[in-house]
């Protein structure tokens, strides 16, 4: 330790004598750009793991899911309440993988592990699907229902957090991103974002 005056301590090595040090970090590699509501935002994509989602409840049996059948997969040993957490035995196209599963009829969908910067341990997101979505004040229920009804797209529920802010139907996974950039373009939204899971972090 150092010490001086004023209080001012350091403890350790900085950052730059820590490099070379231990072994190195594996960077996420893959990023994805998006522009949603005016506002850009990069989410980084985890090419070596896929999170699944039961269609309204919890995963069931691990060894009856979709994206096992065929597949020498194992569980990354992560259950998330609703959501599971599969390795995969190489890293692939996440993005095609996912969306590839999502056409099949099962009882699951899938979506690419996101994370906010490039380090693999940081915390994760998912898209099980669907957008949350806020209107413009003025506009009113009817207008609501009409506009998505012209843009062929489904509400599913309004959510009591403010004015006018409905849930709306998308696929899962980069579709419902691909969703929420497409439907900010509409004048009569105020603001869109996809219907994240994230990974909590007790502290």
């Amino acid at each position: 330790c150092t010490y001086c005056s004023p209080q001012v301590a350091s403890v350790g090595l900085t950052e730059e004598q820590a490099k070379g040090k231990g072994p190195p970090i594996e960077r996420l590699k893959t990023s994805r750009v998006f522009t949603v509501s005016g506002k850009e935002f990069k989410v980084w994509l985890n090419d070596s793991e896929v999170m699944e989602f039961a269609r309204g409840g919890y995963p069931g049996d691990p060894d009856k899911s979709e994206l096992k059948k065929g597949r020498p997969l194992s569980q990354t040993g992560k259950q998330f309440g609703v959501a599971r957490e599969w390795k995969l035995p190489a890293a692939e196209d996440v993005v095609a993988f996912t969306r590839s599963l999502n056409v099949k009829k099962s009882q699951s969908v899938y979506s690419p592990v996101f994370h906010d910067s490039d380090h693999p341990n940081s915390l994760k997101r998912g898209l099980p699907g669907d957008v949350i979505v806020t209107f413009k004040p003025e506009m009113s229920a009817t207008e609501i229902r009409s506009w998505a009804k012209n843009k062929k797209l489904e509400i599913l529920r309004d959510l009591p957090i403010g004015k006018n802010v409905y849930v709306l139907k998308t696929g899962p996974g980069i579709e419902a991103l691909e969703a929420a950039e497409s439907i900010s373009s509409a004048p009569e939204v105020q603001s869109v974002e996809p219907n994240w899971w994230r990974e909590f972090s007790l502290r």
